[in-house]
C-alpha cells in the first residue's frame, strides 16, 4: 500500500465553501493543510466519466445581503466586504458591484422581511414605487408581475456591496491564496473516510488511489455528503438535493448598451407562487466570448435527486424543456423587445436544508461538516469558509452566532452523533 501523506486538517470539497475554508485554515497551519476536490469537467467524456459534480461551474451568482433572514443576509455582506481584498491580493476579477434590486409587492411579507433585514445588517435600502422604477429602469416591465388589488410593485434595491460575481475565478482566487501559504490541492475524489485509530485521526481513500491521513476532516462536499456514505454510525443528515436550471439568452450589443445600468434582479410574485419567481443577472460575458442573460427559476421547478444516478442523469442533461421554455417568456415579458441570438440551459443542484439555514457542525471527535447552501451560498462563501475554519481548527464551534442556528439535523431521529468508532483491523 502507497505511503500516507499526513495532515493536520483535510478539507474535503473544492468548491466555493472547501476552497474558502482552505485559504482560512491555511493562513494559520500553512502546508499541514490539504484541499481535496476534483476540478470542473470540460468535455463530454469528463461528464460521463464520473458521479461527482460541483455547484460552481459558472460565471454569475447574485451578490446581496438583503435576504429573508438576518443570519443570510449578514454572512453574505461580510463576505461581500472581503471580496476586494481578494481581487487585490490574487489579481483575479471576479466580482462586479453593480447592484441588487427585489421586485415585490408593496404589502407583501416578504418586502417587509427585506427591510427588517436591511435595517439589521446596517445595508441602506432603497424603496422605488412604481413611477420611479420606470424612469430608474425604463427597460424593465413589471406588468407579468401578478398583483392582489390595491397594491403594487417595488423596487427595493442594494446599491452598495451588491452585484455578482463569477463563482468559477472566486473557487480559483481562494486557491490561489491557500496555496500561496502552504495548502496542498489534491485534484481527486475521496471514495472513502474511516477513523484510523483511538485518537480519531482520519483515513482518507481517493479514487486516484491516494491515501491520505488527517488529524481533522471537514467535509465541504455539497450533493455528495447526501449521497455518500461519509458520516459515523450510519448517521444520514437530512439535505435534500433539489434540481435548478437557467436558461442563458445570447444578446446583441445593441441589447447589452440598454441594460448596462441593470442590477442584479429578484422577482417575488407575491404571497402564491405561480412559477413566476426568478432572479436575473445582467449581461455577462462567458468563457465562449459571447455575452448572456441569465435567469433561474423559484421553487416551482424544482426536483429532488435522490441517488448518483439521478445526479448524474441532471448535470449531464439538458434539463425540463417546460422549466426553459417558461424562464425565457419571463425574460422577454420583463424586458420587452428582447432580440436573442441563441437559448441555451445549464443545469446543477442546490442542497437545502429543513431550517433554511447552512448546517456548520461538528458530527465526531474531529470531523466536521459544512453544507446546505440552500440556494445562498456563492454570495455568501467566503465567510461561510471563515466560519467552518474557526470550528473545525477548534474542534468546536467558534463563531459569533448561534450555534443552534447551524446544527444538524438527520434524517432519522433514531441515529444520534457519537463518537466515531476505530476502524477494526
Amino acid at each position: 500500500m502507497a505511503a500516507a501523506d499526513e495532515f493536520d486538517v483535510c478539507i474535503v470539497g473544492a468548491g466555493l465553501w472547501g476552497s474558502a475554508a482552505a485559504k482560512y485554515c491555511s493562513a494559520r497551519l500553512g502546508n499541514s493543510v490539504c484541499l481535496i476536490g476534483p476540478s470542473e469537467p470540460t468535455t463530454k467524456q469528463d461528464y460521463d466519466s464520473r458521479f461527482v459534480f460541483g455547484a460552481h461551474y459558472d460565471e454569475g451568482r447574485a451578490v446581496g445581503a438583503i435576504s429573508s433572514t438576518f443570519e443570510w443576509g449578514e454572512l453574505a455582506r461580510r463576505s461581500a466586504g472581503n471580496f476586494s481584498n481578494i481581487e487585490q491580493e490574487t489579481g483575479i476579477h471576479f466580482y462586479s458591484n453593480v447592484g441588487s434590486m427585489w421586485l415585490t409587492a408593496q404589502e407583501s411579507s416578504l418586502s417587509q422581511k427585506l427591510l427588517d433585514v436591511a435595517n439589521q445588517t446596517g445595508i441602506h435600502a432603497t424603496v422605488l414605487d412604481q413611477e420611479k422604477l420606470h424612469q430608474s429602469y425604463n427597460f424593465l416591465s413589471t406588468e407579468s408581475i401578478p398583483l392582489q388589488k390595491n397594491t403594487e410593485i417595488v423596487g427595493i434595491i442594494e446599491k452598495s456591496g451588491a452585484g455578482y460575481l463569477s463563482p468559477r475565478k472566486l473557487v480559483r482566487a481562494q486557491q490561489m491564496l491557500a496555496h500561496r501559504q502552504g495548502c496542498k490541492i489534491v485534484d481527486d475524489i475521496v471514495n472513502r473516510l474511516s477513523c484510523h485509530d483511538s485518537q480519531h485521526s482520519f483515513d482518507l481513500i481517493t479514487e486516484g488511489g491516494k491515501i491520505i491521513h488527517a488529524k481533522k476532516v471537514l467535509l465541504c462536499a455539497g450533493a455528495s455528503l447526501a449521497l455518500e456514505d461519509f458520516l459515523p454510525g450510519g448517521l444520514q443528515l437530512d439535505l435534500a438535493l433539489k434540481t435548478q436550471l437557467v436558461v442563458l439568452m445570447e444578446i446583441a450589443q445593441k441589447d447589452r448598451d440598454r441594460l448596462l445600468d441593470m442590477p442584479s434582479l429578484h422577482v417575488h410574485e407575491g404571497e402564491k407562487d405561480l412559477g413566476l419567481d426568478c432572479y436575473i443577472l445582467p449581461p455577462i460575458q462567458y468563457p465562449d466570448g459571447q455575452w448572456y442573460l441569465k435567469i433561474g427559476h423559484g421553487k416551482v421547478g424544482e426536483e429532488e435527486v435522490t441517488s448518483k444516478e439521478q445526479l448524474k442523469a441532471w448535470y449531464c442533461g439538458c434539463g425540463d424543456a417546460s422549466t426553459s421554455d417558461r424562464l425565457t417568456q419571463r425574460l422577454q415579458d420583463l424586458f420587452p423587445g428582447l432580440n436573442p441570438i441563441s437559448l441555451h440551459t445549464v443545469t446543477c443542484v442546490t442542497a437545502c436544508t429543513p431550517t433554511g439555514h447552512l448546517y456548520c457542525d461538528m458530527v465526531a471527535p474531529g470531523l466536521g461538516v459544512l453544507v446546505g447552501g440552500n440556494g445562498y451560498g456563492a454570495k455568501s462563501s467566503d465567510e461561510i469558509g471563515h466560519m467552518g475554519a474557526n470550528m473545525i481548527l477548534k474542534g468546536e464551534w467558534d463563531y459569533d452566532m448561534p450555534k443552534d442556528k447551524f446544527a444538524v439535523q438527520l434524517k432519522s431521529p433514531e441515529f444520534t452523533i457519537s463518537p466515531l468508532k476505530p476502524q477494526q483491523k
